[in-house]
């Protein structure tokens, strides 16, 4: 599978859940407890991606340090969100920075920020140039 289909796809998973999970009423904690793991999970895949393949070969330096920055703010807000009971004012304020942090990294990324495949010459048959790997399986999700 081709590696930018892959980051959109994870895109589609990331916002079906999202909207799953402020469908949910307040008081389904247990619904809002488990789609979160999972909206969690699908992230850490993402980030991971971007991070250990993507982005090296995309950013120069100082850029890399600012992408990964936002990285790093959304992955504190998942772990302070992890820890905390899915109802609340302190959860919901939380919810509200990590989906804004969330929806600025989508945003960037899908209008534009970068263009991997006009900064990586592409090789014929592998995704992005990056080699002839194939990272389907290493960044999937254990329920695919």
């Amino acid at each position: 599978m081709d590696l930018l289909q892959m980051l959109k796809d994870d895109h589609d998973r990331v916002r079906k859940l999202l909207a799953e999970l402020e469908s949910f009423e307040k008081e389904a904690t247990v619904k809002r407890k488990n789609t979160a793991a999972e909206l969690f999970m699908e992230l850490e895949i993402h980030l991971r991606l971007e991070e250990e393949v993507l982005y090296p070969s995309a950013y120069p330096p100082r850029d890399l340090a600012m992408t990964m920055e936002e990285h790093r703010r959304m992955k504190e807000c998942m772990k302070r969100l992890k820890e905390m009971s899915p109802h609340g004012e302190k959860y919901e304020a939380e919810f509200s920075l990590f989906r804004t942090v969330l929806g600025r990294h989508l945003e960037d990324e899908e209008n534009g920020e970068f263009s991997p495949t006009e900064i990586i010459p592409e090789k014929e048959g592998a995704p992005l140039g990056i080699g002839d790997e194939d990272y389907s399986s290493a960044f999937t999700s254990p329920s695919e």
